[in-house]
Parts: structure tokens; C-alpha cells; sequence
């Protein structure tokens, strides 16, 4: 490259810090409360109700393994002769054929 980045950027000049913008009021200022026209059902999920008070799940009970004794036969484990077969071909089905060798199938 033929500049650096700096020059490029334009970091060698200071720039200005800007005036802090000033606060305004409120454009109006209001009488009653806001009310909202179509207020939600009650409910716990909905947003102008009160949360109900937090409850913890309970514990869940606890299961230990019991000790495997090294003698014991091996647990049954089914054999994978029930294995799916396979769809036929989308190849072979006779609309695919004539889409592509429209040639074997002109009248």
C-alpha cells in the first residue's frame, strides 16, 4: 500500500469532543396513569400481573447402580436381524423413466 492506515483514516487531526446535548421536559405531562386498551387475560405468563411466588421442583429420587459382580453372565443384547429393507429405486419408477428417454416412450 502506498499510505498507511492513519493517513488514510484521517487520525493525524484531533477531532473536536462533542457538547453534551441538554435534557428536556417531557413533552407532555400526564393526569392519570397509563391504562391499556385492551388489557391481557390474568395470568401468570401475560405482563400486568404479578409473578407468583417462585417454588423449587422437587428433588428427584436417587437411584444408585448396584455393584456388578464379575462372574455374572452378560446382559441379553438383541440381534440386529430386524434390520429395514430398502425403498426401490426412484429410478425405476416409470414417470422418472419417461422424463428422461422421452425418445422410448413417444406414441
Amino acid at each position: 500500500m502506498f499510505n498507511n492506515n492513519k493517513n488514510v483514516i484521517g487520525e493525524d487531526i484531533n477531532i473536536p469532543a462533542r457538547e453534551p446535548k441538554a435534557k428536556s421536559p417531557p413533552p407532555m405531562e400526564h393526569d392519570r396513569p397509563f391504562k391499556p386498551s385492551h388489557p391481557p387475560r390474568t395470568s401468570y405468563t401475560m405482563t400486568f400481573e404479578k409473578f407468583p411466588v417462585y417454588k423449587e421442583d422437587p428433588k428427584a429420587p436417587l437411584t444408585r447402580k448396584m455393584d456388578v459382580d464379575e462372574n455374572a453372565p452378560k446382559a441379553f443384547k438383541p440381534t440386529h436381524n430386524t434390520k429395514s429393507t430398502p425403498m426401490p429405486s426412484v429410478q425405476c419408477n416409470l414417470r422418472n423413466i419417461k422424463a428422461s428417454f422421452p425418445s422410448v416412450f413417444r406414441r
